[in-house]
C-alpha cells in the first residue's frame, strides 16, 4: 500500500506539537493536533485536483490509500476536536489525533 500525505510536513508538525506541548505543560496548557487527510465536505465544488483530475477522481484516489477506503466527515473531525478540547481528554497533550482513516498508521 502506498502512503498518502507529506511525510516531512507530518513529521515537522508532530515535532512542533510535541515540543510545544512539552514546554507549555507546566502551565497547564494542552497542545493537540488533528490530522485528517482531507475533508471532502469542505472542498469547493468547483475545485479540481490539477493534472486533469476532477474533484471526485481526486477524492477516490485518496480514499483508495486509506485502510477504511473513505475519508473522515466534517462531523467526525468536529467530534474529535470537541473531545480533545474537553475535560474528558485532560490527560492528553503533545499528541496528534490520527483521523486519516488508516492512510497513516501510527
Amino acid at each position: 500500500m502506498r502512503r498518502v500525505g507529506r511525510g516531512g510536513v507530518g513529521a515537522e508538525r508532530t515535532t512542533i506539537v510535541r515540543v510545544t506541548g512539552g514546554s507549555r505543560g507546566a502551565d497547564s496548557v494542552r497542545v493537540v493536533c488533528l490530522r485528517p487527510p482531507g475533508i471532502p465536505e469542505t472542498w469547493p465544488a468547483s475545485q479540481g485536483a490539477g493534472g486533469g483530475k476532477t474533484r471526485e477522481e481526486f477524492q477516490a484516489l485518496i480514499e483508495e490509500e486509506t485502510l477504511l477506503r473513505r475519508l473522515p466527515t466534517l462531523a467526525e473531525v468536529a467530534n474529535v476536536a470537541a473531545f480533545m478540547a474537553s475535560d474528558q481528554a485532560n490527560a492528553m497533550t503533545a499528541t496528534v489525533a490520527n483521523l486519516t482513516c488508516g492512510a497513516n498508521v501510527d
